[in-house]
């Protein structure tokens, strides 16, 4: 099975462990100190993905307070057939 591998990296502040595992977690109330966001953004692109591909695919995200974040975005490779069905109307 092939897999679309995306990572996205800076070189930012980082975040803690702590924050790192919270930003996933399926739960609503996540509390993400000094943080600019609420992680809702990270938690919905990956539970979507999870919903929609399963459980092997979503986001992984590996950061270190004062030495920047990686996200990898991990995807199922889909055939043409296959992918038209994710596609806005209009898309090619």
């Amino acid at each position: 099975e092939e897999t679309v591998v995306i990572e996205v990296e800076d070189n930012g502040p980082g975040m803690s462990e702590e924050i790192v595992e919270q930003l996933l977690k399926p739960t609503r109330d996540v509390s993400v100190p000094k943080a600019k966001g609420s992680g809702i953004g990270f938690r919905n692109v990956h539970q979507r993905i999870q919903l929609t591909f399963g459980s092997a695919y979503g986001l992984t995200i590996r950061s270190e307070p004062d030495n920047g974040t990686v996200v990898r975005i991990c995807l199922p490779v889909l055939e043409e057939e296959d992918a038209r069905k994710y596609r806005k109307e209009g898309e090619r």
